[in-house]
């Protein structure tokens, strides 16, 4: 279904982005960092990092940052690193002081880096200040997003409900996950007006499209060769 819709979405003049949201830990924090590859290599290293996060067993509840960058540090300029929005390390490290802690290292590992601002409805989040200084202080380009988790506004409602179907829960009960206003996804106006404080946050989308343009190819299924007995398969 990905590379179906991939190849959809970039007929229509959409450019699709290969990459991986991967949830890191960073000193006595997790949070989630999300990853563009610009080119088959950057790719490639990012697929040994999300292999080794989904198949061996952490010491600890999620890696290390410095253990994903020893993986693919040949290759992290090869990388766009966007610093994850309302989940990701620097907004969750904003209140013990880790941003510049966190921007430095990505810096200093080769990454192409970004200080990822999200705003989605309302006011924008108390940590978002500290991100924001944090990466005008180091010189590090901001990036604007929003959170999309239903197509329109029309659609809560039955958001609501799929969470309700998911969580296996009824409307009725107080204690159930329940969808938010304003996470459908946002039109070009609703973002300029978003982000009208930072047009550069808002220019600098089309900077990672344009850098991100590497798309997977369709390449046949590769078996793990394993051992068996004589006479078995």
């Amino acid at each position: 279904g990905v590379m179906t819709n991939a190849k959809e979405l970039r007929a229509q003049g959409v450019q699709p982005l290969a990459g991986a949201t991967l949830k890191l830990r960073f000193k006595d924090i997790s949070g989630d960092l999300v990853f563009y590859a610009k080119t088959q290599s950057g790719y490639a290293a990012l697929l040994a990092a999300a292999n080794k996060i989904n198949t061996v067993e952490s010491a600890q509840d999620h890696f290390a940052l410095a253990e994903i960058i020893d993986i693919i540090a040949a290759r992290a300029s090869e990388i766009i690193v966007m610093t994850g929005g309302l989940n990701g390390l620097a907004y969750r490290g904003a209140d013990k002081g880790y941003v510049t802690d966190i921007l430095k290292t990505l810096v200093d590992a080769g990454f192409d880096t970004y200080a990822e601002v999200e705003r989605n409805s309302g006011a924008g989040h108390p940590a978002e200040a500290h991100v924001i200084a944090a990466a005008q202080d180091a010189g590090i380009p901001l990036v604007a997003t929003s959170r999309a988790a239903y197509a329109t506004p029309d659609m809560q409602d039955a958001h609501d409900t799929f969470l309700c179907i998911a969580s296996k829960t009824y409307k009725a009960q107080a204690d159930r996950p329940t969808s938010e206003a304003g996470l459908h996804i946002a039109t070009p106006e609703e973002m300029a007006e978003r982000f009208k404080d930072l047009p550069n946050a808002l220019s600098n989308t089309i900077e990672i499209a344009k850098k991100a343009t590497f798309m997977v190819e369709p390449v046949q299924p590769h078996t793990p060769a394993y051992p068996t007995d004589a006479g078995t398969t």
